[in-house]
C-alpha cells in the first residue's frame, strides 16, 4: 500500500467518511474514493466493515511484524502471501498473543 492509502485506511477505520477524510488530507473526495478503491482491490476487501477489521488486525499485529525480517514485514505488498491469508495470520497472532490488544 502507498503512504496515502495507509492514511486513508486509518481515517476510514476511525469512522470518517470519504468526504471527511478528504478534508483532513486536503484532497478531493473523488481522490479519496480512488485511493480507497485501489486499496480495497489490493487487499481483497469489499466493504467498510472489512476495512475496519483489516485496520484493527493490522494495528494488533504490527509489533509482531516488526520482529520479522525486513523482506517479510509487509507481506501483502511483497507478494509473499495473499491478503486473505494475511488477515487469517493476523487474527491467529492477535488471539495467541493477547498482549498485543
Amino acid at each position: 500500500m502507498t503512504e496515502r492509502e495507509r492514511a486513508i485506511l486509518q481515517l476510514l477505520a476511525e469512522g470518517q467518511s470519504n468526504k471527511e477524510a478528504a478534508a483532513v488530507l486536503n484532497l478531493s473526495p473523488y481522490t479519496v474514493e480512488t485511493h480507497r478503491t485501489n486499496m480495497m482491490q489490493k487487499l481483497g476487501l469489499h466493504n467498510t466493515a472489512e476495512i475496519v477489521l483489516y485496520a484493527d488486525l493490522l494495528w494488533r499485529v504490527s509489533p509482531l511484524l516488526s520482529m520479522l525480517p525486513a523482506s517479510l514485514q509487509d507481506p501483502v505488498s511483497t507478494g509473499v502471501i495473499a491478503p486473505c491469508q494475511y488477515l487469517c495470520i493476523a487474527l491467529l497472532l492477535s488471539l495467541r498473543w493477547p498482549i498485543c490488544s
